[in-house]
């Protein structure tokens, strides 16, 4: 924990722009690192935690809020991408489905992107259709995807002894 704190801590971080779509994103040279999860998953309050801010992303306790391709520069080098959530949300089948094509054509395609930095709820079951067809996807990829545990805060004491046993045995 430390580590990153060394490495995010007083960064500069500003919101570069949103893009609906692969021709709206920003033409820079910059590597990318994106964070892909289901909805309401905890994207962007992840991002706000390592930036130490609390206004950087807007975050909702509603499901599907994050509905663009949102960019955030960190260095000159570096940006991160908050995506839309895959899963449940209260949109329509379309909105959905261009949110998944807008999704898979970043990762895709995309040519800055280094990496997915995959956010799993740590309270939900490990192992649903839609998290297996999204390990499946990423490891078509060929990019590195790093794995990251949200909302162990919400469990108590014995629900994370459990969880742990699970999780030492590959989730």
């Amino acid at each position: 924990m430390a580590v990153y704190r060394e490495y995010f801590s007083g960064a500069s971080v500003d919101f570069l722009t949103s893009a609906a779509d692969l021709s709206g994103c920003p033409a820079h040279e910059r590597t990318e690192f994106a964070l892909f999860g289901r909805s309401n998953v905890g994207k962007s309050s992840f991002l706000n935690h390592i930036f130490e801010s609390k206004k950087l992303v807007r975050v909702s306790r509603e499901p599907g809020k994050t509905r663009l391709l949102n960019f955030f520069s960190f260095t000159d080098e570096i940006s991160f991408v908050d995506l839309p959530g895959y899963g449940y949300a209260r949109v329509s089948k379309k909105d959905r489905a261009d949110w998944s094509g807008m999704i898979a054509s970043y990762c895709e395609q995309r040519e800055n992107l280094a990496g997915l930095i995959w956010l799993l709820d740590y309270r939900r079951e490990r192992g649903t259709t839609i998290d297996r067809e999204a390990a499946n996807w990423l490891a078509t990829l060929g990019i590195p995807v790093f794995v990251v545990l949200t909302k162990s805060d919400k469990l108590n004491r014995k629900e994370r002894q459990k969880k742990s046993a699970f999780s030492e045995r590959g989730f």
